[in-house]
């Protein structure tokens, strides 16, 4: 099984991501975090993979941390949940707002993702309530969070942290990207 790869971006279409890996070049079908990550270093592109084997593909699906893709996963074990139904819904929303959704059995939440519908969403709730484990504090949005904390944000994953690492980190920080990232750096520093 290929579990993560890096490598080099050479291309981006609709079908996913192209990353060179030794001189060839591999198809990744990303969730929007990782291909965000892709663009934002296509020199070094490190992302977290599954396999999909099927009779007639090899299909490979990228992820911007271990969370999103256990989360995939555990999507995938959901009657009528398909890889593709699973990149969707983390392609939408990040991991902490599906375990939110799932938990609180916010079914609007979970049907504004294509493919997915009522009857979808309440057996994901259902189904996956007592797996997703607790979600940490109401996630904040980054459409609706301002440029400084988007730019922390950032910092933060490129530096190897976990996208939700990083958004418990910045929750409660204030000022331009730097004050913010030094506050988050030092609070994981200090959880460590």
């Amino acid at each position: 099984m290929i579990a993560s790869l890096r490598g080099r971006l050479t291309s981006e279409d609709l079908d996913g991501l192209v990353i060179e890996v030794g001189g060839v070049g591999l198809r990744v079908h990303a969730s929007s975090a990782a291909a965000g990550l892709a663009r934002q270093s296509p020199e070094l592109v490190a992302l977290q993979t599954e396999l999909i084997v099927r009779e007639d593909a090899l299909t490979l699906y990228g992820f911007a941390d271990l969370d999103e893709r256990d989360l995939f996963n555990l999507l995938r074990g959901v009657t009528g949940v398909g890889p593709r139904i699973a990149l969707a819904i983390l392609s939408l929303h990040r991991p902490a707002t599906v375990r939110r959704a799932i938990v609180d059995g916010d079914i609007a939440q979970l049907t504004r993702v294509s493919g997915v519908g009522r009857k979808l969403a309440e057996r994901l709730a259902l189904e996956l309530r007592e797996r997703v484990g607790t979600p940490g504090p109401a996630p904040v949005e980054i459409s609706q969070a301002d440029g400084e904390y988007a730019a922390a944000r950032e910092a933060l994953v490129a530096l190897g942290f976990g996208a939700a690492q990083a958004d418990e980190a910045l929750v409660e920080t204030s000022g331009d990207a730097g004050e913010r990232l030094r506050a988050a750096l030092a609070l994981l520093g200090a959880a460590r």
